[in-house]
């Protein structure tokens, strides 16, 4: 994984997605993505960069934050869909963006 992270110049990106695993179960994908993190952050990478996370269980995100620090964010991608949802309702021409 260190190898495969200096090779894409993690150390230098402006933004890393930490996505979740697929195939494993929910627990396991937050713990997985937590072990990157602290990868990420235990080598201070990125320098001048944030990590977003994509987190599975809702209760993870603040471990997410306390993990990573002030430049991890963590998402719950439902939460955020559910958010797009509603500011439809809203502003209609959110709704364009989808049919396009």
């Amino acid at each position: 994984l260190e190898s495969d992270l200096r090779k894409v110049s993690v150390a230098s990106a402006k933004s890393v997605i930490v996505q979740v695993d697929p195939s494993v179960p929910n627990s396991q994908s937050d713990a997985l993505s937590m072990q990157k993190v602290a990868t990420l952050r235990g080598h201070g990478w990125p320098k001048d960069g944030h990590v977003v996370v994509h987190v599975q269980d809702v209760a993870n995100s603040e471990v997410f934050r306390s993990l990573g620090g002030d430049n991890t964010h963590s998402v719950v991608l439902e939460d955020l869909i559910a958010r797009i949802m509603f500011m439809n309702t809203r502003c209609t021409s959110l709704s364009h963006i989808w049919h396009e």
